[in-house]
C-alpha cells in the first residue's frame, strides 16, 4: 500500500478518493459478519500508510506558493475560496504559510512582476480577512502562519531599501499587509484597513 501511494498517487484529491473507496470497500467486508481480526489490521495499516503519504504531498494551495510566479497569481487568488482536498474547508479558512520557507518566498515574491507584487499583497490581504470584523475565536485558524509572516517581514523590509519607484511602493504596501497579517495571527479581530 504505501508504495502504491509512494509510486502512483501525487495528489491529494486522489489520495482522498482512495481513502474513500478504501473505507467503502472495508464496509462491504465489515458488514458480511466475518472475522474482524483481519479488517482491523488493514485499516490500521491503511490509516498510518494514508497519513504518511497525507503529509508528504504538498495541496493545490502549497503547491502554487511552492512555484509562485505570474502565470499563477490569478489561480492563486481563486483557489482561495475553493474547498481542500479532504473537503472539510475551503482554503480561506486554514492556514496557508506555516509550511513555507519565507526566504524561499521571499525570492518567488522578487521574481514577480510590480502588478503581481501588489496582487500577492491583496491576496493576503483577502486570505486573512483584513478588511472584515472578525468574530472571537475566528483568527485562531491563522495562528500557525504567524512565524513564516514574521520570517517574511524583515525579508520585505531588505526588499525595500534595494527597490525604487513603483516596486519599492509595491513592496511597501507588501510590508503594511503583512503587518496586519501578523495582527490578525495575533488575535485581533477589527477590520485592518491598508490602502496605497
Amino acid at each position: 500500500m504505501k508504495w502504491l501511494f509512494k509510486e502512483r498517487v501525487n495528489d491529494l484529491e486522489l489520495l482522498y478518493q482512495c481513502r474513500s473507496a478504501f473505507w467503502q470497500g472495508m464496509n462491504i467486508v465489515e458488514n458480511s459478519g466475518d472475522n474482524l481480526r483481519i479488517h482491523n489490521e488493514m485499516a490500521e495499516f491503511f490509516n498510518n500508510a494514508f497519513k504518511e503519504r497525507e503529509t508528504e504531498i504538498p495541496d493545490k494551495m502549497e503547491g502554487i506558493l511552492n512555484n509562485l510566479k505570474d502565470d499563477n497569481m490569478q489561480e492563486l487568488m481563486l483557489l482561495d475560496e475553493k474547498s481542500t482536498p479532504d473537503r472539510l474547508t475551503s482554503y480561506s479558512m486554514k492556514p496557508i504559510l506555516k509550511q513555507q520557507n519565507a526566504e524561499m518566498l521571499i525570492e518567488r515574491i522578487r521574481g514577480l512582476n510590480n502588478a503581481n507584487v501588489r496582487n500577492f499583497a491583496i491576496f493576503l490581504s483577502i486570505h486573512y480577512r483584513l478588511s472584515h470584523n472578525l468574530g472571537d475565536g475566528f483568527t485562531q485558524i491563522y495562528q500557525e502562519d504567524k512565524g513564516t509572516l514574521i520570517q517574511l517581514k524583515p525579508l520585505v523590509e531588505r526588499e525595500i531599501s534595494e527597490q525604487t519607484s513603483i516596486r519599492c511602493w509595491n513592496f511597501k504596501y507588501l510590508l503594511k499587509v503583512l503587518d496586519g497579517c501578523i495582527k490578525r495571527c495575533e488575535g485581533v479581530t477589527e477590520p485592518l484597513h491598508y490602502s496605497m
